[in-house]
């Protein structure tokens, strides 16, 4: 016979664990996203070209379950954490990278990112 201690679990705490799980997979799902700017989980940064200690990089993350895909042109201080970061408008499209006059200019012959010499300077700050 069973002792008065037993306690059996019926089916109702099955779906409580069941609806706790769920709400914790949903949350670390958006909290990901929420972040994901600032992580480097997955990350693929490929350097472009660099002068006088700047550099232009592209810097790439694919989709996975709890980050955000993104794909963005950085362009800052070599080893650094300040940058000038722009959304890749280019796609896959072969790049240039022209370094003229202390500024920067990356095209792919349709669409063009260009930072001059003034605001490059301020990373330096």
């Amino acid at each position: 016979m069973d002792s008065p201690d037993a306690v059996t679990r019926g089916p109702r705490a099955g779906r409580i664990a069941v609806v706790a799980v769920l709400a914790l997979l949903v949350l670390a799902v958006l909290t990901g996203r929420w972040l994901s700017p600032n992580l480097l989980l997955g990350t693929r940064t490929t350097e472009l070209s660099c002068r006088d200690g700047l550099c232009v990089e592209q810097v790439r993350r694919g989709e996975t379950l709890i980050l955000a895909p993104y794909d963005r042109i950085r362009v800052g201080v070599r080893g650094g954490a300040r940058a000038y970061v722009a959304d890749n408008p280019f796609g896959d499209s072969p790049l240039t990278v022209e370094w003229a006059g202390g500024g920067v200019r990356i095209t792919d012959g349709t669409a063009t990112l260009s930072w001059d010499a003034a605001v490059l300077a301020r990373l330096g700050d």
